[in-house]
């Protein structure tokens, strides 16, 4: 068989099983790659009546464009084409480092990197999942920066810039990962030293020592969009996005009033509840409320219920008003989440209506390092509920993409929410 599979329960999401049913895939001619997706496809596409009426209908406007198709970037466009007429969310062909990256986020596991992706927004391209207390942001990349050039070129030129992760079907813009160059062996001691300055303050072994140049990257970005051009280098490290979670907790003072406020950039397979009880218990012990971040990717499904009897205080003694932070890419197991957090009252949603992408997904090896993720099932409840129509917001608040500068327009109006509920919540006393 031509395929490598990995199944998820809720792609970003929630992850099943991982199931190697080749060894690995032969060079394909063009014209494969999109004879493969539309295989897949109309196999095992979720929508049964879809896949057997209208599928075939729609590959049969492309499947000659792959087939003379003169490169594999142009048949990649073709097959992008395709899937955003197949009305479904987490279905995209990503790359197979993307797939890994993904994958070892969900995990808890730390890999080699700057630690930002890029949106693009009319050609142009802006600094977007930021991870706190990662490379970029300890560097002083800012959200909404935009990056003129990478290493000399621009974004769209840059071997650094990863295929787009964002759903095809969906209206989302492209959003596409910045990875370094794979470490080779050879390169083992400077990547270390890539964190060292992290082992001096924490008293461990190790100096800091100048990582090797493959593994920097040196951006040209404009923070106003009439402000002067700034030279940024950052030295890629190991850093994951569960370490950027806990980096994130901080207590937010206003006036005589504090807010815990903490950031979930995936749902991990594990300890994002445990992290979040700890931080009620501890750090927001003597606060008046708590913001719970829920922009950014999804994550693990099957956490969902864990999560929300921490902030039902059924874990930890809590029973003081929760803003949740939301906008149109919020997805899956967050956009569960911030359904269920609507539903039962638990507290209030702040920002913009999420992105209404809760099918579960799964991964297939496609070739020529290409994975595609498409959605094989329907999840019990929350499918029905938010795929396509996403879950709205009770404050509405426009996300800010571009120039932030360090605004932040829906963390400004979940603090300012917050301090409404302080004031009319009953004394939880």
């Amino acid at each position: 068989m031509f395929e490598r599979r990995f199944t998820t329960y809720l792609t970003l999401v929630v992850l099943a099983t991982a199931v190697s049913l080749a060894a690995g895939l032969a060079p394909i001619d063009r014209g494969d790659l999109f004879g493969r997706v539309y295989d897949t496809l109309h196999k095992r596409y979720y929508d049964r009546s879809f896949r057997e009426s209208r599928l075939p209908e729609i590959a049969a406007r492309f499947r000659e464009q792959a087939a003379t198709a003169e490169s594999i970037e142009a048949e990649r466009e073709i097959v992008h084409r395709f899937l955003e007429e197949v009305p479904a969310s987490h279905l995209q062909i990503i790359s197979s480092r993307a797939h890994r990256s993904m994958f070892k986020a969900l995990m808890n596991e730390s890999e080699l990197m700057w630690g930002f992706e890029l949106i693009e927004l009319d050609g142009a391209y802006f600094v977007h999942t930021l991870l706190e207390g990662g490379p970029a942001a300890k560097a002083g990349l800012m959200t909404g920066d935009r990056v003129l050039t990478m290493n000399g070129v621009s974004p769209r030129q840059s071997p650094l810039l990863d295929l787009r992760t964002d759903d095809a079907a969906l209206p989302d813009p492209p959003i596409h990962a910045v990875l370094p160059p794979e470490p080779t062996p050879a390169d083992a001691d400077g990547v270390e030293a890539a964190g060292a300055d992290d082992d001096a303050e924490h008293g461990r072994a190790g100096g800091k020592t100048e990582p090797p140049q493959p593994h920097r990257v040196r951006l040209v970005i404009q923070r106003e969009a009439d402000g002067p051009e700034q030279n940024l280098d950052i030295d890629a490290a190991e850093y994951a996005a569960f370490d950027a979670a806990k980096a994130s907790i901080r207590v937010i003072d206003r006036g005589n009033r504090k807010i815990g406020y903490i950031h979930f950039w995936y749902i991990h397979m594990q300890g994002p509840d445990r992290l979040l009880a700890a931080a009620m218990r501890d750090q927001f012990s003597d606060c008046d409320a708590l913001i719970l971040d829920l922009r950014g990717r999804g994550g693990n499904a099957m956490m969902v219920p864990q999560i929300l009897a921490v902030l039902e205080g059924r874990r930890v003694p809590w029973r003081k008003p929760v803003v949740a932070l939301i906008d149109e890419l919020t997805r899956s197991a967050k956009e569960a989440i911030a359904y269920e957090i609507r539903e039962r009252g638990v507290g209030r949603l702040v920002g913009a209506t999420t992105a209404g992408a809760l099918l579960p997904a799964t991964f297939v090896d496609v070739g020529e390092g290409h994975v595609l993720m498409y959605p094989g099932m329907k999840l019990p409840k929350y499918s029905d509920a938010v795929e396509g129509k996403g879950v709205l917001p009770h404050v509405e608040v426009a996300p800010l993409r571009r120039f932030n500068n360090g605004r932040d327009p829906i963390l400004e109006a979940g603090i300012e929410e917050a301090l409404r509920l302080i004031v009319t919540a009953p004394d939880p006393n």
